[in-house]
């Protein structure tokens, strides 16, 4: 690996893969030449647990050639800030993966997409995790984007300006919103609540605020009902909001 140019692996004879792994925390990934390119079989390059990493420049993934393809991985196990910048692949097969427990930062006006070029992640294959963590976090309009799962881990909307919900979504475990609005429109986002637990609401930022066309909040709540050890028998139950500090 060098400065100032590209990153390159080469392969040796009978090397089949190469693994290139970041750590650190606050730590920033800069592309300043015109690539990464691979002239292996295969390189899988991991974003490893509790590693804090920012991109200050698009990240290009080159394999050897059109003829002859590199299968490439970026695989997200701690926290990527894209910020504004687009990870991408023009030869062979590239393939991210946003893991169970990650958490991906997005500042793409765009959010991020299922397939095509937009967003922060443009790569061929597109994995993003129904138990991962999304943050958007742009300096801009942003649309979460049609790559947003279905079910999300957390989400956190930590942007000035106004981010406008693309999906319905569900969230299992945290909701918050830090600053800027949070715009619903005809989307509906559900605080799931299953045996292992329910998602809470932070409190909203000093500022933030969510705005709704035909959109809801939906909130569960589970009642452990049944005959066996921790569960309730059938009863009435008394029900509320799970809320503090608020006003209605």
């Amino acid at each position: 690996i060098q400065t100032g140019g590209d990153v390159q692996a080469v392969s040796n004879a009978g090397l089949v893969k190469v693994i290139i792994n970041s750590y650190g925390v606050n730590k920033i990934l800069s592309a300043t030449g015109f690539s990464s390119s691979f002239s292996t079989i295969d390189v899988v390059w991991y974003i490893q647990n509790d590693a804090v990493i920012g991109l200050s420049s698009d990240m290009l993934f080159l394999g050897k050639s059109l003829s002859d393809p590199t299968n490439i991985e970026l695989i997200v196990n701690g926290t990527l800030n894209c910020n504004t910048r687009t990870v991408y692949s023009l030869v062979g097969t590239g393939t991210f993966t946003l893991s169970p427990g990650g958490t991906l930062g997005i500042g793409s006006s765009s959010g991020i997409a299922a397939s095509g070029s937009s967003g922060n992640i443009q790569m061929t294959n597109r994995n993003f995790s129904t138990q991962a963590n999304y943050v958007y976090n742009g300096t801009s309009n942003q649309a979460t984007g049609s790559g947003l799962p279905a079910t999300v881990n957390s989400l956190t909307i930590n942007n000035s300006n106004t981010v406008s919900l693309t999906n319905n979504v569900i969230i299992t475990a945290w909701h918050e919103i830090d600053k800027g609005t949070f715009n619903l429109g005809t989307k509906n986002v559900t605080l799931h609540s299953d045996a292992n637990g329910t998602a809470n609401f932070n409190v909203l930022g000093a500022g933030a605020k969510i705005t709704y066309g035909t959109g809801r909040y939906i909130v569960e709540r589970y009642i452990n009902t049944g005959t066996e050890a921790g569960q309730h028998g059938k009863a009435w139950q008394l029900l509320s909001t799970p809320a503090n500090g608020g006003t209605v």
